[in-house]
């Protein structure tokens, strides 16, 4: 079966650790990746699979009941069948994950890049080029920071968002201590990956665009997968 698979078809996880891909249509069932329930290690069967079903085997592993409630389950390396990992005997501990934002707590990150680049790249989808290498582009960044006035003073908030303060609504403002300010940041060189982090940039952030043939490791389709979950 080729790789190019539609992340429509359903994923389950077996009881012996295989992640496979369930087509209906063509009544046959692939194994796609492997998952150690001891030790969290999510092995993908090849680098086209890591991009195609990050997203559905992630939700595999972390859902019982189809989908219904969550099962315990966590990822806590990732790799790809016949690549080497990371040599993590010098690495620091990892960072503590932030609750909310899993993988994407920007220490966790930064770690990753630092002591795991291998694993990062798996697990943020960093698209590379003919050579190997992080694909860099010119991005774009939409920042929203709030500023609370009702400790310290001084911030003149009435003149913050042209005396507008915070917003309420669609088109609504109302005037507080509490400033909602909106900037856009452009960076140059920066890393571009399916997932956005702190230190990856989404294909909808490159300024001018960004074409998916420019991955040259596997020309598949960008897709709009901003919050992909550990």
């Amino acid at each position: 079966m080729s790789e190019q698979l539609s992340n429509a078809q359903p994923i389950r996880l077996l009881k012996n650790g295989d992640l496979i891909l369930i087509d209906k249509d063509a009544d046959t069932k692939t194994v796609i990746a492997h998952f150690d329930r001891k030790t969290g290690d999510l092995e993908y069967q090849s680098k086209a699979i890591s991009k195609m079903h990050a997203r559905g085997i992630a939700f595999a592993i972390g859902t019982i009941n189809a989908g219904k409630a969550v099962s315990g389950l966590s990822i806590k390396t990732i790799g790809v069948k016949g690549e080497t990992r990371d040599d993590l005997s010098k690495a620091p501990p990892k960072p503590k994950k932030d609750p909310q934002l899993g993988d994407q707590t920007p220490e966790l990150v930064k770690w990753y890049f630092a002591w795991a680049p291998k694993e990062a790249i798996h697990r943020y989808q960093v698209f590379l080029d003919a050579d190997g290498n992080m694909v860099k582009r010119k991005v774009k960044r939409k920042w929203t920071e709030f500023i609370d006035d009702r400790v310290d003073g001084g911030y003149q908030l009435e003149e913050q968002n042209d005396g507008k303060g915070i917003q309420t609504g669609k088109g609504k403002w109302e005037k507080s201590a509490v400033a909602q300010l909106r900037s856009l940041e452009v960076l140059d060189d920066q890393i571009i990956a399916r997932r956005a982090t702190c230190m990856t940039y989404h294909p909808n952030e490159v300024v001018g665009g960004f074409d998916a043939s420019d991955d040259a490791d596997e020309q598949v389709q960008v897709e709009d997968e901003m919050d992909v979950a550990e």
